[in-house]
């Protein structure tokens, strides 16, 4: 900044203008106002919420509401990201199980896998009941899909 007031100094000498000058302030006492002036309606406002959080026993210490928002917010984005997230697992997860049958995997063979870890034979079960299910309503688009992945398949095993 002070290289362009220079500049701008410099077009106005040339031009004979008079160049404006800031004067410093020179007093003895400086008033510092630490909260700043409230309207007398504003004032009775924030005695009126400290008289309803004193009558509560409500401590001191409370966030704005705009924080508090904004947390709401933050926690609306990672409950959002954590719903995306398994969504995109258990996609993953079908389009596994949907591999492993059309290898030629039965049902018995991939709860011997026990791919999640799971002890619970009854999820698995719905699990598969799933998969076929989605098997079963695939879209001619997600047919089409596949058809290059099964012929690549075939191609390495022979």
């Amino acid at each position: 900044m002070r290289a362009k007031r220079s500049v701008e100094e410099e077009n106005a000498m040339q031009e004979g203008k008079k160049i404006m000058r800031v004067k410093p302030v020179q007093q003895n006492t400086y008033n510092l106002f630490e909260e700043p002036r409230m309207s007398p309606i504003a004032l009775l406002a924030k005695k009126l919420i400290h008289t309803v959080r004193t009558f509560k026993n409500k401590n001191k210490d409370y966030k704005s509401w705009q924080t508090i928002l904004s947390e709401i917010k933050e926690e609306g984005k990672k409950i959002r990201q954590k719903q995306k997230a398994k969504k995109l697992l258990s996609e993953r997860f079908d389009l596994f199980k949907r591999t492993l049958r059309d290898e030629g995997m039965d049902k018995a063979m991939i709860k011997k896998m026990n791919v999640l870890d799971d002890d619970d034979d009854e999820d698995v079960e719905t699990m598969m009941l799933k998969a076929k299910e989605q098997e079963q309503t695939m879209s001619t688009e997600d047919k089409m899909m596949q058809a290059p992945v099964k012929l690549i398949r075939e191609g390495t095993e022979r």
